[in-house]
């Protein structure tokens, strides 16, 4: 499957070969938000308003770094 990180239902970032490349891309890009909590560990990592990481069409894939 291949994902790739959306701004309300446009996709702003190029497709990924998985949910945890496209999540890296979403935390570089500074779209992650990290929320402690008392009883999670790890932590929840939260995406940006308005963005989501979702299931596309695969095209050209990323490498991770």
């Amino acid at each position: 499957m291949s994902y790739a990180l959306f701004f309300h239902d446009t996709q702003i970032s190029e497709v990924f070969p998985s949910k945890a490349d496209a999540w890296a891309f979403a935390e570089k890009c500074g779209h992650v938000t990290v929320v402690p909590a008392l009883d999670e560990d790890p932590p929840r990592r939260v995406l940006s308003l308005s963005h989501s990481i979702r299931q596309t069409a695969p095209g050209p894939a990323i490498q991770a770094a």
